[in-house]
């Protein structure tokens, strides 16, 4: 869709690789619904910046930057192209830089927005060609309120005291307990939640009150000790299935855990009373184990 300041693309993208090289116009790219991916771009010092995404996300490339997109789902994309002038207004002589960020903090505090991607997935869905008025009304107005989001004082801010939303923090716990064999690094675990190793650590510790490796470690270690008090298991079988080299890996964990050799937890009778669990976000944003 071309209008006369403003163009939009608006499809359903295969996973693949996009490059610009030093477009001269800003890109306002929305990855919608279950997106996932990686954006890269070069910063103002000259370093090659790479970063997961999940979606729904924006992503915002100031004109002159260059930057790349994989696409490793098929994916629902809008992307607004426009001169940097055309956002003057909006900016304020602010310097803008490329960043991915979630869409959903965004709706919640501008529902024009969710309104006008709703309209852009009209026109494609009844593969209608708007005029270019219409073109540049809407996608103009899309791009201004996305950087308007963007620049909001104290965004970035709220996102880190926040932590991971729920659907994302649900993800990446699934993920740890379905592969707790496999390995489960801090690259793996960002790349689940759509964020930066570095981002992903922060807000992490901040849903669950640990780092991804002390949760990940403390898990396999009472999966374990749930096993090997079943009694059904060899201690190596129960190693190898929670994700440690060997037995002697565990022996050496398990005993600063619990003060007990496995062997020791092997021999002892398994409870016969049964508990409930369920997860609770405390105010602070811990997650914690609670008895019913």
């Amino acid at each position: 869709m071309v209008g006369r300041r403003v163009r939009v693309f608006c499809g359903i993208e295969p996973a693949s690789v996009w490059r610009a090289l030093c477009s001269p116009e800003l890109q306002a790219a929305l990855f919608l619904g279950d997106a996932k991916g990686e954006a890269g771009w070069v910063d103002t010092n000259g370093r090659e910046i790479v970063e997961p995404f999940k979606g729904p996300c924006v992503l915002i490339v100031p004109s002159g930057v260059p930057h790349w997109i994989r696409l490793q789902t098929t994916t629902e994309v809008i992307a607004i192209f426009a001169k940097t002038e055309y956002f003057d207004e909006v900016t304020k002589g602010a310097r803008l830089c490329a960043e991915l960020f979630p869409l959903r903090p965004c709706i919640a505090e501008d529902h024009l927005i969710a309104d006008l991607v709703a309209a852009f997935a009209e026109f494609r869905n009844r593969r209608l060609s708007p005029g270019r008025n219409e073109i540049d009304g809407a996608g103009g107005l899309l791009a201004l309120r996305l950087i308007a989001a963007h620049l909001a004082p104290g965004r970035r801010e709220r996102e880190e005291h926040s932590g991971l939303s729920d659907a994302v923090l649900e993800s990446v716990l699934s993920h740890i307990r379905e592969n707790l064999a496999e390995k489960l690094s801090r690259e793996i675990l960002a790349r689940v939640a759509g964020v930066s190793q570095w981002h992903f650590a922060r807000l992490f510790k901040l849903s669950t009150g640990k780092t991804p490796g002390r949760y990940v470690m403390d898990l396999r270690l009472e999966t374990a000790k749930s096993w090997l008090s079943a009694g059904k298991r060899s201690i190596t079988t129960v190693a190898h299935d929670v994700g440690f080299c060997d037995h002697n890996q565990l022996a050496y964990n398990f005993k600063r855990k619990f003060g007990v050799s496995p062997g020791v937890m092997k021999t002892q009778p398994a409870p016969t009373h049964r508990t409930n669990s369920s997860l609770k976000r405390t105010k602070a944003g811990e997650i914690f184990v609670q008895s019913l």
